[in-house]
């Protein structure tokens, strides 16, 4: 059990800011999955819900919470997520596109932009943030150096 803290200890001080970014993104997909739920149990849009859109991002985002707890696997964490929630967007856009072509019925104008609500923009919004932050931290430096996580744990000592 003793070397189990330990391994979560020195895991945890040797994350760098892409981890921490990532862990926030799949927080934001889990969120945002609820969010798109909330706002689509509306009775007027109902009929363009999609469930497979609102599962996916919960389903992968706690589960690549968790592997990222993996050393080797946390690396890939970002990729998988983007992949599941670039799928929830698809299903999204499957369920919804009707919603835009009732809007879009009578062309493109003013007053169709301004007719479509919250509830559709805001699941667009949040689905695109989390595709686009996948994306960074995929790029990003998921582990420190091992020079400074070394001089980190030896600086305390010293004093």
């Amino acid at each position: 059990m003793k070397a189990l803290a330990t391994y979560f200890k020195d895991f945890f001080k040797s994350r760098a800011v892409g981890y921490w970014i990532f862990i926030g993104t799949a927080v934001l997909a889990v969120v945002g999955s609820a969010v798109y739920y909330a706002l689509f149990r509306d009775i007027s849009l109902l009929r363009y819900f999609s469930p497979s859109a609102a599962i996916i991002p919960v389903a992968v985002g706690i589960v690549s919470i968790v592997l990222s707890l993996v050393r080797p696997l946390s690396r890939w964490m970002p990729v998988m997520l983007f992949i599941a929630e670039f799928c929830s967007l698809c299903q999204f856009a499957n369920g919804s596109y009707m919603y835009l072509s009732s809007i879009f019925y009578g062309g493109v104008t003013a007053e169709a932009l301004a007719s479509i609500g919250a509830g559709y923009s805001v699941p667009v919004f949040i689905f695109l943030v989390v595709c686009i932050l996948c994306v960074v931290t995929a790029f990003l430096r998921h582990e420190k150096p091992a020079k400074e996580v070394q001089a980190a744990a030896e600086a305390p000592a010293e004093a």
